[in-house]
């Protein structure tokens, strides 16, 4: 995969951030595709992007994908345990 640009490493940062907040007060949290579009990082149009990121966090490990019966959603991982 080639390096990623300035503003796909940004807002990566910041989806990720996002998430560690909505997860403080339930460390449990799921995120389904439009969770993770309400947190408002990712302009609400922009699927393609928000797929790229989700890709790169599942990669990275930061991300652990949860089926669910009503489709995919994602799980956070502190950055400890992704690096392992």
């Amino acid at each position: 995969m080639s390096k990623m640009d300035e503003e796909t490493a940004a807002l990566k940062e910041q989806l990720y951030a996002a998430c560690e907040e909505a997860c403080s007060s339930d460390p449990d949290r799921l995120f389904t595709q439009e969770d993770l579009t309400a947190l408002d990082v990712i302009p609400p149009k922009d699927i393609k992007k928000l797929l790229l990121l989700i890709q790169i966090l599942t990669n990275e490990r930061l991300f652990a994908p949860v089926h669910l019966h009503s489709g995919l959603a994602w799980r956070l991982r502190p950055k400890g345990e992704a690096e392992k």
